[in-house]
Order: C-alpha cells, then structure tokens, then sequence
C-alpha cells in the first residue's frame, strides 16, 4: 500500500494481504498529508511510461478512494463499444474518510441545515519527458538518473526489443542500461512481452539484467 515511491500499480496488487483480499486488488481511502479544507494539496500523481501522461490529483478533501476496476468483466462497454475489462483503467475519488460519522476523531463530514458543502478538487493533465530521455549522457553515466527512474524494456512478437518506444539491439540494450544501472543501482526495470513472443527473447532480456545485476524487475505481457 506504500506508493510515497512511484512503482507500478501491478507490482503488489497480488500479494497475500487481507485488505487485497476483500476488495480483490485495490478499493481503499488513503489519508493525505496535510490540513483538510484549507489549501489545495497534491494527492496523487500517475504517470504512464510509454507516451509520458501524467495526471496530478489535487483537493482540499482529507482523503482519497483508490480503485482499479477490480469487479469488471468486460460485459460493460463504453466509447467505440470498447469493453470495461478487469483492472483496465483506475479511479482516484477524493471524499471524506470511510465511517466518518462514526468516528468523533475524523474530519467532520456532516451537513447541517442551512450550512453549504463546498470542496475543490482539480485534475491536472500533463507529459513528462518519455524515460529514455534521462537515461545517462556522455561519459558520465551518474548525471541524470533518480531514485524514482524506472526504464522500460519492449519485446515484440515479430523478434524487436525496444528501449521506451526506440527500437534497440541488445548490444545497444546492454550498453544503455549497463550506464544506468552505474548512475542509479536502483533502478527498475518494466518488461513488457508482447503475447505469443518466442521464449528464447523474453530469456535474452533476463540473461541481460542478470549479467547487469539489475534485479528489480517487473514482467507484464500486452496485445
């Protein structure tokens, strides 16, 4: 449930923990930082590594609903008739805290007569440089990454990997993350595999990270 460190949303989603259990992945409030129905405070920040989106949530709310279609089946359809399937989009929902009224030591959700509910919530969309575009320069491979980089690796199923969105060999691979990894030890790295791709690749990659002793790596397939 910590995402003060940006990560993928499916890294955890997964795990064997009671409150994952109940709402089958994430359906929770987190509690933000800093005084209720004063001044806007930025909640929440998504940003989506291949086009470089991102989405700021700011409120005056104390706290905000993080869900991510965890009950959909596919059986809902929206805009070009696009089916609503399981985990394909997510909700960030600013409110009150869960049980409020039953809870003297939460902010206060009720309404009295006469009284006016007001609240500010603004979504600010946005672009950020894609990933590659930090990637170290140079003869200086500790120049540009953060803590926060994550870089991410694309194997299709008609035999090309790619770095971002830039198709690389793998001894371009090597040599691009074998700079980063010295600048940032930290660093993860997203595989994507195309469906249907050839075994052989997808164990290229991981040969690769393994030789680079990059060991924070997450797998997730695409169409």
């Amino acid at each position: 449930f910590d995402f003060t460190t940006p990560k993928p949303i499916e890294c955890d989603i997964g795990q064997s923990h009671a409150q994952l259990n109940f709402g089958h992945g994430y359906d929770h409030n987190w509690v933000i930082n800093g005084a209720p129905n004063a001044d806007l405070r930025l909640a929440a920040q998504v940003y989506e590594l291949n086009t470089g989106r991102v989405l700021e949530v700011h409120t005056d709310a104390p706290g905000i609903q993080f869900y991510c279609g965890n009950f959909l089946d596919g059986r809902l359809r929206g805009k070009s008739n696009k089916p609503y399937i399981r985990r394909g989009g997510l909700c960030l929902e600013t409110q009150h805290y869960p049980d409020s009224p039953n809870q003297a030591h939460f902010p206060s959700c009720i309404l009295r007569p006469g009284e006016t509910y007001r609240t500010t919530t603004i979504f600010k969309f946005g672009t950020k440089p894609a990933v590659e575009a930090n990637l170290p320069q140079g003869d200086n491979p500790s120049a540009s990454l953060n803590s926060e980089q994550i870089l991410v690796v694309k194997v299709s199923a008609d035999g090309k990997y790619f770095l971002g969105q830039t198709e690389r060999s793998l001894a371009e691979l090597s040599a691009i993350l074998g700079k980063a990894i010295q600048g940032n030890p930290n660093i993860v790295v997203l595989l994507q595999v195309e469906d249907f791709v050839e075994f052989s690749m997808i164990v290229s990659v991981l040969d690769l990270l393994e030789k680079l002793k990059i060991s924070k790596v997450s797998l997730t397939t695409y169409r």
